[in-house]
């Protein structure tokens, strides 16, 4: 799934940084994204709007993005992942 290319990362701190969906759930909302490091190695996505969490992703090793908790839709899950990937390249 492509994202959208109004869909923008804008940098918050070292670690955490904000991104504007540019389509679908959220559109034109900043959300901040707090990277987590676990014991495997592979980081899990706090997502915030407005100062309260509102999921929690992680990417598959299939590449897949996942929803560990929350309400998100499904391509919304895949947009906000896609962002982050871009993010941390």
């Amino acid at each position: 799934m492509r994202t959208n290319i109004k869909d923008s990362v804008m940098e918050e701190s070292a670690k955490d940084f904000e991104i504007i969906m540019g389509e679908g759930q959220f559109i034109g909302d900043r959300l901040l994204i707090e990277p987590v490091q676990t014991t495997d190695g592979i980081p899990i996505y706090n997502c915030y709007l407005e100062g309260k969490s509102i999921s929690q992703l992680r990417q598959a090793t299939s590449g897949e993005w996942m929803q560990l908790w929350g309400t998100l839709e499904k391509d919304t899950v895949q947009r906000i992942g896609k962002t982050i990937e871009d993010r941390i390249r």
